[in-house]
């Protein structure tokens, strides 16, 4: 039914019948057609043309509603018309519209623009600073029109601080959450993360709902854009994430692993890696997961990397993981589609594991490092310094071919920001009161700067006073674990560790 009238309002001399349409009229038309899901694509291109030859006189006299409507209809239809899309937003700024849209109206046309992608920068900059400015109208969003405004600013990747500090503020003053949906729970904290939005009162406050709710009534997604969520703001929920972790467990032992996708998979292993937590169960399931997989066709280039990372980080990364997704990496053939950042991960990773996967690292491999030069941020020169001492110092291979890129890669390394704890200081103490006359922040000729360096019957003997980020609970993490084996192979020094539990067990003892 809905085809056949679709085609009588086209047949009409195209679109002159759609003249005599009303405002409402117009907005009903196609709203109707995209709740029932029937995309008429002629339809729907009458309908846009009438809106923009007529937009001046026109869409002034729609309704906030049958404006939020139209647009709405147009992403659900996925009908990709930028004119539509530029000319209400434009009109609806230039014709001071904006305060007479209620929360619904204002979510429903921000999730459409940000759902279309359809960037109108203006448009929420304008939405933004009217619910910013605009008495009483926060209060009036419902739980489920704050998730949606919030996320669609972050999918459209439009930053509005003051937007995110007033919706924040609305939610950490609600009396409770319960009325909030676990998606819409999921995606507040993921919008917040991903436009960089600190307010943490808002991640404690959602956190701390989450842990009251059964995780079984969150999706796979939503676990993993959670976890995920926390990690990159580095916000601090450690009951929240093992909570998480162990529902994630319970899913893969009850054969849920279709649910989790490559993206997931990258997801959950990156965050708890990044939060500097190992969960040893987590990981072998996701391990043998991966392992168990026919191919890694899905996984996206970031993806393939952020697996490598995740377990470097821990330093748990394996020969036979390491080999299948570099093997991937190798059959695609295609390292241009790896970022710089990327690459970095993977040398870094790779060094980590000390497996030498040399069909990888070969001239195309360092190529396309020195393609990417001028795109590596400090981080990422300060992890193929490492990989170059590596493949280099330690394997004898050709590392970085290029000898300016080595020099800015060591540049960068040693020009890294330290700084001495008390923790530090108080050892380099001990070793004066013992006569060993240490050597502060010794600089290595790889790189590396050790807390103090002495000699003990001839011998160079480094001394780290290592704190917790050095380690994964009491577990040495893959960062600590590659600079103590670098500096034994390449500086020919012994590395000797004190770890902080240690030195406080010990105390006036030691």
């Amino acid at each position: 039914m809905f085809h056949a009238i679709g085609d009588t309002i086209c047949n009409q001399q195209r679109d002159k019948l759609l003249y005599y349409f009303k405002p409402q009229e117009l907005s009903n038309t196609v709203w109707s057609f995209a709740t029932v899901n029937v995309r008429h694509v002629s339809l729907f291109e009458n309908v846009g043309r009438v809106i923009v030859k007529r937009g001046e006189d026109l869409i002034p006299s729609f309704k906030p509603q049958e404006l939020a409507n139209i647009v709405w209809a147009y992403a659900t239809a996925e009908m990709q018309s930028h004119d539509v899309f530029r000319k209400i937003g434009d009109s609806v700024l230039t014709s001071n519209q904006l305060k007479l849209f209620n929360a619904q109206e204002v979510s429903n046309t921000v999730w459409a623009y940000a759902n279309a992608n359809m960037h109108h920068q203006k448009l929420f900059q304008g939405i933004g600073d009217d619910i910013v400015g605009r008495d009483g109208i926060i209060e009036t969003f419902k739980p489920q029109e704050l998730s949606i405004t919030v996320w669609s600013y972050a999918k459209a990747n439009i930053s509005h601080p003051g937007l995110f500090t007033c919706v924040g503020n609305a939610i950490v003053g609600l009396d409770n959450l319960e009325a909030f949906k676990p998606q819409e729970l999921v995606n507040i904290v993921w919008a917040y993360a991903s436009l960089g939005e600190h307010h943490p009162l808002i991640y404690q406050c959602i956190g701390d709902e989450i842990m009251t709710r059964d995780l079984s009534t969150f999706n796979s997604q939503n676990l993993s854009n959670l976890v995920w969520a926390y990690a990159s703001i580095d916000i601090k929920h450690p009951k929240l994430l093992e909570s998480v972790s162990n529902a994630i467990v319970s899913r893969l032992d009850n054969n849920s692993l279709d649910s989790f996708g490559p993206q997931s998979i990258s997801n959950i292993l990156w965050a708890y890696a990044k939060a500097n937590i190992y969960h040893p169960i987590l990981f072998n399931r996701l391990q043998s997961t991966i392992l168990g997989m026919k191919d890694l066709n899905d996984f996206k280039p970031q993806e393939l990397s952020n697996l490598l990372w995740a377990f470097a980080k821990v330093n748990e990364l394996q020969p036979d993981l390491l080999k299948k997704v570099t093997d991937e990496i190798m059959a695609r053939n295609d390292l241009k589609s790896f970022t710089p950042q990327s690459l970095a991960n993977i040398s870094w990773s790779c060094a980590v594991a000390d497996s030498d996967e040399s069909s990888l690292f070969n001239i195309d491999y360092a190529n396309a490092i020195v393609e990417k030069q001028n795109n590596f941020s400090d981080e990422a020169l300060s992890q193929l310094h490492q990989w170059h001492l590596w493949q280099f110092g330690e394997k004898s291979n050709t590392g970085l071919p290029s000898i300016e890129l080595r020099q800015r890669c060591c540049e960068i390394f040693i020009g890294s920001k330290f700084t001495s704890s008390q923790f530090q200081r108080d050892v380099v103490k001990e070793l004066k009161l013992i006569d060993l006359d240490p050597k502060e922040e010794y600089l290595t000729n790889s790189g590396y700067r050790l807390d103090a360096l002495v000699e003990i019957n001839g011998r160079k003997v480094g001394i780290e006073a290592d704190g917790p980020s050095h380690f994964i609970e009491r577990k040495v993490n893959g960062s600590t674990a590659l600079r103590r084996r670098q500096a034994a192979a390449i500086d020919s020094i012994l590395i000797i560790s004190v770890p902080y539990w240690d030195w406080e067990e010990f105390g006036n003892d030691r």
